[in-house]
């Protein structure tokens, strides 16, 4: 294996939490609200292995919040995770990593899976340039 592979897996390893969220904030709609709501109770069972229970919730925060990051986000680590749904698991992580940048590593991962390592790199190199 080799040593990217080795950070990769490791760095996707880590399960995200809920603190990893930024609060929301009391000027948003309230829809918006209860995406992210949803989302960080899909991130609490997500990291309670209550994973069906997780993705169901994460769903539901981006059906009420379809531009709420932190919904897209949950829901995509947690399909990648999964391996389930890889592309669209892509496309939530996208969209979420500019707030979140932990997201481009499940971003990585799910690249990864799709036959994409060239992407992958260059997402987990936006990663580590993101901590400077």
């Amino acid at each position: 294996m080799s040593g990217f592979a080795v950070v990769l897996l490791c760095a996707v390893s880590l399960t995200p939490s809920v603190e990893s969220a930024a609060p929301v904030s009391h000027n948003t709609e309230v829809r918006l609200d209860a995406a992210e709501q949803f989302a960080a109770r899909a991130l609490r069972l997500h990291g309670l292995g209550r994973t069906d229970e997780a993705e169901n919730w994460a769903r539901r925060g981006v059906t009420l919040g379809p531009n709420s990051e932190v919904a897209r986000y949950a829901l995509g680590s947690i399909l990648v995770h999964r391996r389930r749904e890889l592309g669209l698991a892509a496309d939530h992580l996208r969209a979420a990593a500019a707030r979140f940048p932990q997201a481009r590593l499940a971003l990585a991962e799910a690249l990864i899976r799709l036959g994409k390592p060239d992407q992958a790199q260059r997402e987990l190199r936006r990663f580590l340039d993101a901590g400077r």
